[in-house]
């Protein structure tokens, strides 16, 4: 009777450890069912489907500003392709090379610009991220 009831009384427990087992970071949809009783259990299982549900929302706004900066990087470089490659087609004066020339540079300047933005949001972050560690020692 008593492994019974002990039996019982652990389900929940094994439920949580089973469904977390479950969750990858190729896998975070998945949640933890709520049990019935409205116990520490109960609220274990809420806080880690909370958390769960801020780090799927951290992955997919990673995801899509590398989505986005990966985008923004290929503009300006296609663009610079484009305009060398049409460039070499056929002879041309040299107000038309200086022209295409000052195109492309600023075309990289524009790169240059945006990687920098990168760079420093990068710095920031980590910064972000150091002096957080510092205030929890």
């Amino acid at each position: 009777m008593a492994r019974f009831f002990a039996g019982r009384s652990i389900k929940p427990v094994q439920t949580i450890i089973e469904t977390s087992n479950q969750i990858t970071k190729d896998n975070l949809k998945t949640r933890i069912p709520l049990p019935q009783n409205k116990d520490e259990l109960f609220v274990l299982s809420e806080n880690i489907n909370s958390l769960l549900n801020r780090i799927e929302n951290a992955v997919d706004r990673e995801k899509q500003f590398t989505s986005d900066a990966s985008h923004e990087l290929r503009t300006p470089l296609a663009v610079i392709k484009g305009t060398m490659e049409v460039l070499i087609r056929k002879p041309r004066n040299e107000a038309e090379y200086k022209e295409k020339i000052r195109f492309c540079i600023d075309e990289i300047d524009r790169l240059n610009t945006m990687v920098d933005q990168l760079l420093l949001l990068a710095r920031f972050e980590n910064q972000k991220s150091n002096s957080k560690k510092r205030l929890c020692i």
